[in-house]
């Protein structure tokens, strides 16, 4: 006999204020069970999202045109852990259990009429405590892009 069953809950939250600053959070939750052969395989997992973004215009000491930039704060929080039901034992025997932390930030605007320009900066912390392997990791990524839309050149 084989069975699954999974159930979830995500709720999302987006909140834009006046004065151009705009929130979200979301949350992503997920139980799942899977049944073969008298064993049960147990997925319990949760996803915490935020965001922060903000545009503002440079200080007329910085930028004569005083250019608008956009700013982005990101957060991310995952867990996820699975588990062994067998039949004989009484136990949970855990073999996976998963945390993943990550915040980032970012910077980015216009700097002529066909090419914007960014830097983001993250910071991302990985843990498989059923493996005792705990890894981080630094990013800092400056982007640009040029639009060659025949539009864009009038």
């Amino acid at each position: 006999m084989t069975s699954i069953s999974s159930s979830s809950f995500v709720p999302d939250l987006q909140i834009g204020l006046r004065n151009g600053i705009s929130m979200t959070l979301g949350l992503n939750r997920t139980n799942q069970s899977n049944l073969s052969n008298g064993n049960e395989t147990l997925l319990d997992q949760n996803d915490v999202t935020g965001g922060l973004n903000y545009a503002f215009r440079l200080p007329r000491s910085l930028s004569r045109a005083r250019k608008q930039v956009r700013s982005s704060l990101t957060v991310l929080s995952t867990t996820a852990r699975t588990c062994l039901q067998q039949r004989d034992l009484p136990d949970c025997t855990v073999i996976s259990d998963v945390t993943r932390q990550e915040i980032r930030g970012g910077l980015d605007t216009d700097l002529l009429q066909t090419l914007t320009g960014g830097l983001q900066v993250g910071y991302t912390v990985n843990d498989a405590r059923h493996l005792s392997r705990r890894t981080s990791q630094i990013s800092v990524i400056a982007s640009f892009q040029l639009s060659l839309f025949a539009g864009d050149y009038r």
